[in-house]
This record gives C-alpha cells, sequence and structure tokens, in this order.
C-alpha cells in the first residue's frame, strides 16, 4: 500500500484501538493502517515507518523521539523528489556517475523542476552534466525509494528511461562529478546506488516491460 492509500485509508477507516508492535530499532508501531512517516533516531540504520491512526496523533520513536501528524505531512511535502535516470550503454558496458567526495556509483541524471516534463528535465540534466545530445529511446521502469541523510528523511519517485548519448567518450561538465563505464557483468557486485534501483536493473534483464519496484521492497 503507498503513504497516499494508506492516507486515504486513515480518512475513511479510523481505528480507535489500533494494536501496538515494536520495530528492530525500538520503535513501536501502530499495527492497523493508519498515516505513515519516517524518521530515524540515534540506534536506527534503515528507515522506520510510523504508524498513526485518528485517535493516537503522536507515535514514539526511537530514542524518544515523537513525531505527529502535521510534521509528517510537512516533512513529506518538502522532500518528495522526482528524478529522471538515464540508462546509457556502449559495447556491454553502462554509464555512471561518481560524486567526488563518495565511494559509490548512479545512473546519469537529475532532479525534475516543478512544472517540468520527465523526458524534459532528462535530456536538460544530461546536457548539464555531459553537454552532449542525448535521445530517449524507452522507458524501462520507476524504482520509488526512501532514505535518511543527517536529520532529512527523503523519499525519491526514480523514473529510469534507456538513453543514446552523441559522444563515445562523455566528459564531465560538473565539477563534483565524475562519469566511467561499468561492464554489465560487473553490475552486481558494484556499489550503485539506490540499491533497490541496481536491484530492479539486474531482475529487469533484456527486452523486458516497464518494471515497477515499490519503496523497501
Amino acid at each position: 500500500m503507498t503513504l497516499a492509500q494508506r492516507h486515504f485509508a486513515d480518512q475513511l477507516n479510523p481505528d480507535p484501538s489500533p494494536t501496538a508492535t515494536t520495530h528492530s530499532c525500538g520503535l513501536r508501531r501502530n499495527a492497523k493502517i493508519g498515516r505513515t512517516g519516517v524518521a530515524s533516531g540515534n540506534n536506527c540504520s534503515t528507515p522506520a515507518t510510523i504508524w498513526l491512526t485518528a485517535n493516537s496523533p503522536v507515535a514514539t520513536i526511537c530514542q524518544g523521539r515523537t513525531f505527529d501528524r502535521h510534521e509528517r505531512a510537512t516533512m513529506s511535502a518538502a522532500t518528495t523528489e522526482i528524478i529522471a535516470r538515464a540508462i546509457i550503454r556502449r559495447n556491454n558496458q553502462i554509464l555512471l556517475a561518481r560524486q567526488h567526495t563518495k565511494a559509490w556509483s548512479f545512473l546519469p541524471g537529475g532532479h525534475v523542476e516543478p512544472g517540468e516534463r520527465v523526458e524534459v528535465a532528462l535530456v536538460r540534466e544530461l546536457v548539464e552534466e555531459l553537454d552532449t545530445e542525448a535521445k530517449i529511446t524507452g522507458f524501462v521502469g520507476v524504482v520509488e525509494y526512501g532514505y535518511i541523510e543527517g536529520d532529512i528523511t527523503h523519499h525519491e519517485l526514480n523514473l529510469v528511461f534507456d538513453v543514446d548519448i552523441a559522444d563515445d567518450e562523455p566528459v564531465s561538465q560538473e565539477d563534483h562529478l565524475s562519469f566511467h563505464w561499468l561492464p554489465l557483468n560487473q553490475l552486481a557486485e558494484a556499489d550503485v546506488r539506490p540499491g533497490s534501483l541496481k536491484k530492479a536493473l539486474l531482475a529487469a534483464g533484456d527486452n523486458q516491460p516497464p518494471f515497477w519496484h515499490p519503496w523497501n521492497s
């Protein structure tokens, strides 16, 4: 069930007496359907789902932190991101980007601006990153992903496309990014993030219909 579905379920079927379970990091979670949010305490290494029912306005998080509905709604609206990503292939290799301060790689592309078409955003990002002509040749799939960085929870929708570019050896136009070709047979062992996106790519293979990979699956 998606966040939107849980929201509407909460509106339609509030439960006055939810039961509670405990998350592995110590989060007490209402087991019945309710609103959701994500937060992390000092001992949490992964996002934790917070369930809030109509009659339970506050949930307890790890290390005694609390998180109410209003805070969740504000946080979710501010941190949900739509990202267009490109699969660029060459001789059984795939083009990956890496920030100079990070050890892991990711697919080229970037954020879709408000009111911008996804395809336009992807071509724009590739021009900015690589200064090359780009042509979208197909839709690959969607990966929903959530993570915590610092004290900020992020919720991403990654829309992935097959793309052809004009340059065989594209050069980074961004000071903080470098690009490299990775043989496809090394993808499984490479540190490519989001991990759920790499998992979806490995499972999809060639000539498969578009995939949908939900959050935390």
